[in-house]
């Protein structure tokens, strides 16, 4: 879903970006999740209403969007002034 979602990106890249913000939250928790929130905030229109739909279907991909799920999307959705009941949030 993520190398269709996002044709400007390379499959390579994103994994990498991925890797590096796995790093930094077990680096320390609250700082690592800080920084990549601010770093998602950067993201305006479509872009980033895309990341919000693609944490949601993260989220949801086992079958049970949880509540601790719903709170990173509600997050995400903060950070980018975007209204969380748009996404059902």
């Amino acid at each position: 879903m993520i190398a269709k979602d996002f044709p400007q990106f390379k499959l390579t890249d994103i994994l990498e970006v991925l890797s590096e913000a796995t790093k930094k939250i077990e680096f320390d928790e609250t700082f690592g999740v800080m920084e990549l929130l601010e770093e998602i905030g950067k993201a305006e229109g479509e872009n980033a209403a895309l990341i919000v739909r693609t944490a949601c279907y993260i989220g949801a991909a086992d079958g049970d969007f949880d509540q601790d799920e719903r709170k990173v999307a509600t997050q995400i959705c903060e950070q980018m002034g975007l209204s969380a009941a748009t996404y059902g949030l």
